[in-house]
């Protein structure tokens, strides 16, 4: 374990990281490598041009962070709560979010590759010309997420919860789904069921 203190003064790389600084911590500009964060309230931390690789956020907060133009490369969130954050235009590149609550994330513009979300919620979650390659969603919450011009082609959404999920015909072609969810999705083809 490091001190914040060191942490800053070795350029904010290498370094296992428990707790909340003493006072602000302002990062700019930077490019954090190779950091365990645990337990850490991002809320503490003023962010601005920062970008993340070989990083591990364990129990971490970001309410409301915004991460948009930033890019995140192997970097894991365990049990994190993501509540509402921003990753408008940001590049995601072999990242999970493992156990996290990412209700309300907007991911507008942004590039996901090889992305994994697992046991998470992603509530009312917002997918606008998003570039998907190679991402998954497993026995994850997608009620009333939106899905814009973004194609879920070959995705399985198989063990997903999908109630409520907002999406246009041509973003839903060729996803995968459950027989049990056909009826969430029936509504996208223009059929109506009928009242027995």
């Amino acid at each position: 374990e490091m001190s914040w203190d060191d942490f800053a003064r070795s350029g904010f790389s290498n370094a296992t990281l428990k707790g909340n600084p003493t006072g602000k911590l302002a990062l700019h500009e930077q490019t954090v490598d190779t950091v365990v964060f645990d337990g850490v309230d991002f809320a503490n931390l003023t962010l601005s041009k920062v970008d993340f690789r070989n990083v591990l956020f364990r129990q971490c907060t970001f309410v409301n962070l915004d991460f948009s133009d930033r890019y995140f490369g192997r970097v894991r969130f365990e049990g994190c709560n993501l509540l509402g954050t921003k990753w408008i235009k940001a590049a995601l590149f072999d990242v999970a979010f493992k156990d996290g609550n990412l209700a309300y994330a907007n991911f507008s513009s942004s590039s996901l590759k090889n992305v994994l979300f697992e046991k998470s919620s992603l509530k009312e979650s917002f997918f606008a010309e998003t570039e998907f390659k190679d991402v998954s969603f497993d026995d994850s919450n997608l009620s009333g997420a939106e899905f814009f011009k973004t194609s879920l082609n070959g995705i399985d959404l198989s063990t997903d919860i999908v109630e409520g999920l907002h999406c246009e015909k041509e973003s839903l072609q060729g996803a995968i789904i459950a027989p049990a969810q056909a009826i969430d999705f029936i509504a996208y083809l223009g059929l109506k069921i009928k009242d027995e």
